[in-house]
């Protein structure tokens, strides 16, 4: 019972409606039966018959922490000042296992870096290790607000396993329909099912160890292989972001980035800042398309006048990225990270 989501629009197939409810507990996918403040809620769609389609989500989990950076001691480490500084346990935002819902993320609200997200790898009190960004050294994070909150895991943002899961279950990754988490580090997938097994439904891994809350990044969005016929569907809730996300991509590596509204935007809205160039053997932002048996198309950002523009060269600025929906980017030049980081803006309803 630890996400009191606030936000104040909300967006069901695609129209945007306000929601009377509020949603409560950890999970993306179910809706509690509670009167409250209104919460952003949407439903997406995701391709069946065995093709391949991607899902993401634009909101986060409620904010656990706050308060300003006090200082910068690395590009991995930063001390937080705060309101309540006893709610800094040593450890509290150390994560868990695969079986534990304790991933948190540090997000920076305002100043030159606003929508830089951060993965906590461990705290000793204020001080926080982080992980998949590097901290500018600049000075200019120092005095920024920040919040914490836990991050999406399979079972909060695909729902506990279940028979009543929008994915079906099997006995392997073979059998049943798989979700695939992007592993940035690693440039490959992983891959994850509800496994059904003496009567019992659990969230497995490919090699069958229990997997309900491995992390899905915020800002990333997931590959989904719905082996059954006819279109799957995902109730998405949560508080919604406002500002833009900042992410590292060194050269030569390839990331996942979810349309960060609530609603369908544009490859020319969402603005992401790779290099420019003349052709798509530059770095480009990748378009899935679920035409045949599925394939990314690619963009390149132009040298003159910073629009994008598809392979044969046309202008394609207004190319769609539906809600829910995620991007490939793919970064050909030289390290964004820290201070030169990708930035993808978020175009609000």
């Amino acid at each position: 019972m630890n996400q009191i989501l606030n936000a104040t629009k909300s967006l069901r197939a695609g129209l945007v409606v306000l929601a009377g409810i509020s949603i409560f507990g950890g999970s993306a996918s179910t809706q509690a039966a509670s009167i409250g403040s209104p919460a952003s809620i949407f439903e997406i769609s995701f391709t069946g018959g065995g093709k391949r389609d991607f899902v993401s989500t634009p909101y986060v989990r409620a904010e656990e922490a706050s308060g300003t950076i006090a200082s910068v001691g690395s590009t991995t480490t930063l001390t937080l000042a705060d309101e309540a500084s006893a709610i800094y346990t040593n450890g509290r935002f150390t994560p868990g296992g695969a079986t534990v819902d304790n991933k948190y993320i540090l997000e920076v609200l305002d100043g030159r870096y606003i929508g830089l997200v951060a993965y906590i790898k461990s705290n000793v009190g204020n001080t926080l290790t982080i992980d998949e960004v590097s901290l500018p050294q600049d000075g200019l994070l120092v005095g920024s607000k920040y919040a914490i909150r836990k991050d999406w895991t399979i079972e909060t943002l695909f729902g506990a396993a279940s028979a009543s899961s929008p994915l079906a279950s099997g006995a392997s990754t073979g059998s049943a329909d798989v979700i695939n988490i992007w592993s940035q580090k690693a440039q490959s997938y992983n891959s994850y099912y509800i496994r059904l097994s003496a009567g019992v439904y659990s969230w497995r891994d490919a090699i069958g160890n229990p997997a309900q809350h491995n992390r899905i990044p915020y800002g990333q969005g997931v590959q989904v292989v719905k082996r059954s016929p006819g279109n799957g569907t995902l109730t998405l809730t949560g508080e919604l972001r406002s500002s833009r996300l900042r992410r590292d991509l060194l050269a030569g590596k390839t990331a996942l980035v979810a349309n960060l509204s609530p609603s369908p935007t544009t490859i020319g809205a969402m603005d992401i800042s790779i290099a420019r160039g003349n052709s798509t053997a530059a770095s480009v932002v990748k378009i899935w398309s679920t035409a045949g048996s599925g394939s990314w198309v690619p963009y390149y950002r132009k040298v003159s006048d910073g629009k994008f523009y598809n392979a044969v060269g046309t202008l394609s600025d207004n190319q769609v990225i539906g809600a829910g929906k995620v991007v490939q980017v793919v970064n050909k030049s030289v390290d964004q990270i820290g201070a030169t980081a990708l930035t993808i803006n978020s175009r609000q309803p």
